[in-house]
């Protein structure tokens, strides 16, 4: 079954809940909003992004499931990973070992069984525990996650600065274009109508001048995710999302290439 560093998108879902939950839906959904990648898409490939255009295609076609496509057309193989465990293996002598030890990101866990198969689970969860305690969190950073896929994820990024940034991008377009900052009223008037910060949604007994503060929070929100999702649908261009290449990657690559999966 195939892996990925990011979180898979739930295809199952009737609505795009379980798509949401994926940094890779946001990929898809930001580089939709890339004027250099449309252009890229009207042409057919054969201009300056024609390599990103080979792995990505035309995405101008609003659907995502039909872009991922686990059947094997689709794009969903450019994030899945090359690993040496498919499952979880049990190594049965020093020669086993040998292939894993030392080996970021593999480790290799002793058990004694004879206390029974509960007391084992508890002793492998402790055990792992302590590795990723040692990375700072339960999980580290995921471009420390030494990704070998093709197209890496470069920084964790919330769902709510993906969705609320694209939202305003998206409602924002036409002036973005045209190189016109939005205003405080644009900033209210779509951030009601996406509950941009409910702390600032109006109320019928709000006194103007408090209605006027709350304008003016929520358009500073608006301001700092509308940064963001500019920055976003920028570096799209460049292959990676949602920031640019790490300098971590350089150490990672340099890694994968000394020790390849075997």
């Amino acid at each position: 079954m195939p892996r990925y560093i990011g979180t898979e998108p739930d295809l199952m879902t009737g609505d795009d809940e379980g798509l949401k939950k994926s940094p890779y839906y946001w990929w898809w959904r930001y580089l939709r909003c890339n004027d250099d990648y449309l252009a890229e898409c009207e042409r057919g490939g054969g201009g300056p992004l024609a390599s990103l255009y080979t792995d990505f295609g035309d995405v101008r076609e609003d659907n995502f499931r039909h872009w991922w496509d686990e059947s094997g057309e689709g794009r969903c193989s450019l994030f899945q990973e090359d690993s040496a465990l498919a499952d979880a293996a049990v190594l049965d002598g020093p020669g086993d070992w040998r292939r894993f030890m030392g080996q970021y990101p593999y480790v290799v866990v002793a058990v004694d069984m004879r206390f029974g198969l509960e007391t084992a689970k508890e002793d492998v969860r402790r055990a792992l525990n302590d590795r990723f305690d040692k990375e700072g969190t339960g999980r580290p950073p995921i471009d420390r996650r030494y990704s070998t896929a093709r197209r890496k994820l470069t920084a964790d990024v919330s769902r709510k600065v993906y969705e609320n940034g694209i939202l305003l991008y998206e409602a924002f377009l036409p002036l973005i274009r045209v190189g016109t900052t939005p205003s405080t009223e644009d900033y209210w008037r779509v951030g009601v109508e996406i509950v941009l910060d409910p702390r600032s949604m109006p109320k019928t007994t709000d006194a103007p001048i408090y209605l006027a503060d709350k304008k003016k929070d929520m358009a500073e929100v608006g301001r700092r995710y509308l940064k963001k999702a500019i920055a976003m649908v920028a570096v799209t261009s460049t292959g990676y999302f949602p920031a640019p290449r790490p300098a971590s990657f350089d150490e990672i690559e340099a890694y994968n290439e000394s020790h390849p999966r075997r």
